[in-house]
């Protein structure tokens, strides 16, 4: 943004200045590489000038090899390799329901829920004055027009649906636009300088009301930042900011003994906040192997992010320990985005994935027999998970038992193939090499 803006302001310039117009574009391209230059010279300082993704020490989780082996196109980037990666495999969750890539409305979609309502009535205002010629210059209304549509067209494109943050870009050049149908407004009939009051006052009043869970916010139409979580997710709504609020909210109610189903788990550690609760498994401890068991059943106090209650990372019901929650009436909410729920709830799916974990982490320290041991638990708590299945099948082929792994292959592969099958579509190659190896 900074970048156009001085390019446009070198152009002004050098129209006032009436120089000759190949001097002109001269002007432009030299400053467009002095202002990249500075800008990657700046941006790869602050990573210390090295190439490297993690610091000295530190490994990617999972390494970049494995990662751009399931990439789904020919040739890619090591840069551009996360990307895809997410745009092939992440879910996205729009209005309660969710997708297994994402879909292309979903940014206009977020703009409507997260703008303020002052804004969007001046992008209507600006088209408005726009299609019937009451806002005329048209350099100024491209300048403001092409890069936001084309930013916004990439982001629409690309598959991943995460968060408005993808498309903020957009929003000063968008302000700009409203800001000049507001001003040839106010140059027909003095009488809108109330309007602008109006819509500032307005503007103040409905962002600051979301105070401090800013995060959460969603404009009134759909009903305010307490709604948000029904609508989206991830950093829409909940990046697991609410420890310190948490806290408090356990100490004025004296909870000492809880559950919480925490959406950044792993690489928080809520501990270090001072929270009591033990925690449950999410997406995020499993992938980052932290350890967390869970029981078949738990009493309240239990506590679940906003992320984690809508499931978009685990998917739709069969597929999520939780769901159960998305069906219950939270006792409370803090900071709109931790729900408690008081009463007994039965969660064996979670409690099979906690022992799936385990049996992991015994193969990896040669334990076979005990790892077994606990993946035929899982098995029992969530006959019907494909993952549990698929993993004893594994551990017996370990341990040379081959045949006995069969009939678990059998039973995971078209339960990947029924159940959810645009969730699962990862485990169906995998397993029919498994199932073919033994013929």
């Amino acid at each position: 943004m900074l970048l156009m803006l001085s390019a446009a302001e070198l152009l002004r310039k050098g129209e006032e200045d009436s120089k000759p117009r190949g001097q002109r574009a001269k002007q432009m391209a030299v400053a467009f590489v002095v202002i990249s230059a500075i800008a990657l010279t700046t941006l790869w300082a602050s990573y210390g000038f090295r190439y490297a993704a993690r610091g000295e020490g530190l490994q990617l989780n999972p390494p970049l090899a494995q990662s751009v082996h399931y990439l789904s196109r020919a040739r890619e980037t090591r840069l551009l390799a996360d990307v895809r990666i997410m745009s092939d495999f992440y879910t996205s969750y729009l209005f309660g329901r969710i997708y297994p890539h994402g879909i292309w409305y979903y940014f206009p979609a977020a703009l409507a829920i997260k703008s303020t309502l002052p804004f969007l009535f001046l992008l209507g205002l600006a088209a408005w004055m726009i299609a019937t010629r009451r806002m005329t210059g048209l350099r100024e209304i491209l300048f403001r027009t092409i890069p936001p549509a084309f930013h916004l067209a990439i982001a629409m494109s690309a598959g991943m649906n995460i968060g408005l943050r993808h498309i903020l870009p957009m929003y000063p050049f968008l302000y700009g636009l409203g800001a000049g149908a507001l001003g040839k407004m106010i140059e027909r009939n003095r009488r809108w300088i109330y309007v602008v009051a109006v819509l500032v006052v307005w503007q103040a009043v409905s962002a600051t009301r979301t105070f401090p869970a800013y995060m959460a916010y969603a404009n009134e139409l759909w009903g305010g930042p307490s709604q948000t979580y029904k609508c989206l997710s991830d950093s829409n709504a909940d990046w697991g900011e609410q420890l310190k609020s948490t806290k408090a909210y356990l100490e004025s109610h004296g909870i000492k003994d809880c559950w919480f189903i925490y959406f950044a788990e792993g690489p928080v550690n809520m501990k270090d906040y001072g929270i009591p609760c033990k925690p449950l498994p999410t997406i995020g401890t499993l992938w980052l192997e932290e350890a967390a068991d869970a029981p078949a059943a738990v009493d309240g106090p239990v506590l679940i992010s906003a992320g984690t209650l809508s499931s978009f990372e685990f998917g739709p019901s069969p597929l999520n320990p939780y769901d159960l929650f998305k069906h219950t009436k939270p006792a409370a909410s803090i900071d709109y985005a931790v729900f408690v729920f008081n009463g007994h709830f039965e969660i064996p799916l979670a409690a099979a994935l906690s022992h799936a974990q385990k049996a992991q982490f015994l193969v990896k320290d040669k334990r076979l027999d005990d790892a077994l041991a606990e993946a035929r638990q899982a098995v029992e708590l969530a006959p019907n998970a494909v993952k549990t299945n698929a993993l004893v099948g594994d551990i017996l082929t370990d341990m040379g038992r081959s045949q006995e792994a069969v009939p678990y292959y059998q039973k995971a592969l078209p339960l990947a193939t029924t159940v959810e099958p645009e969730f699962q579509v990862g485990w169906v190659d995998g397993l029919r090499q498994k199932l073919n190896a033994k013929q």
